[in-house]
């Protein structure tokens, strides 16, 4: 076909009007005559696989364990009849954490003495509170890191590219501080920094929020329209600094005592 860029399907008209149903037959699980929502989005997910869409070398191990954690992590698993997959799992810890660090949080302002910081009176090491957080810390960066072997590196940024390298950032920077917190003798810039680490997590929440989201995909591509009146902007402002300056410097406003121009 001509509109298709010369590319078509063999067989006549009736052939092919054949073909169609029967591969949309095939798709209809359920017998029910027609598909329904998630037997398109199966289809959906098929035309998007990241294995087919993603150009990556070979898997160096390859077995079947670790092939049914890839299609695991891309696909996930049915659970009574709910789809529920590896980033909403993931995504139901970071929130538990961010209402374990709003706890303490809370604890610290409603309990502190004068002159106490937070790692005395919330996260002392003999504290359960310390070792929670060292629990979610531990949990990030050995998913992070698995889900990178397991997928590769290409693999893994392919998808939200800019949210993951967000992520993989603020895991290494928590297992950093974390190892100076159990190793070392804490600052008073350390824990701050620990705990806006955990709570920064949220923006990996907020992709949940449709409005949200819309309003990024809007702001991405508005982007390019940004730079240009930046641009436009800049040469107007310089304009007016260079020429205008020297054009009508002095003509509106005098020194009152010397009667000279300021400019």
């Amino acid at each position: 076909d001509s509109r298709y860029g010369g590319v078509s399907l063999p067989g006549t008209d009736n052939e092919k009007r054949q073909k169609g149903m029967l591969t949309f037959q095939a798709l209809d699980c359920d017998a029910s005559g027609g598909l329904s929502l998630e037997e398109f989005r199966l289809v959906v997910g098929i035309f998007h696989d990241i294995d087919n869409s993603v150009r990556h070398k070979p898997y160096i191990y390859n077995s079947r364990c670790l092939q049914g954690i890839r299609n695991l992590m891309h696909r996930g698993v049915r659970i009574r009849g709910k789809l529920l997959t590896w980033d909403a799992a993931v995504d139901v810890l970071i929130f538990i954490d961010i209402l374990t660090t709003f706890t303490c949080t809370m604890i610290f302002l409603s309990t502190a003495d004068p002159g106490d910081d937070f790692t005395q009176a919330v996260w002392s090491k003999s504290g359960p509170w310390f070792w929670a957080m060292v629990c979610f810390t531990s949990f990030y960066f050995i998913e992070t890191n698995f889900r990178m072997w397991v997928l590769g590196v290409r693999s893994f940024f392919h998808h939200n590219a800019l949210l993951r390298w967000l992520d993989v950032l603020n895991v290494y920077i928590l297992i950093v501080l974390q190892l100076v917190y159990l190793f070392g003798n804490p600052t008073d810039v350390v824990v701050r920094v620990t705990v806006l680490c955990h709570i920064a997590r949220v923006l990996r929440l907020l992709v949940h929020i449709r409005a949200l989201r819309h309003l990024a995909q809007i702001m991405m591509k508005l982007g390019p329209t940004y730079r240009r009146l930046t641009f436009m902007l800049l040469i107007v402002f310089y304009l007016y600094a260079t020429i205008g300056e020297q054009v009508f410097g002095g003509l509106v406003r005098y020194n009152n005592e010397t009667r000279t121009k300021l400019a």
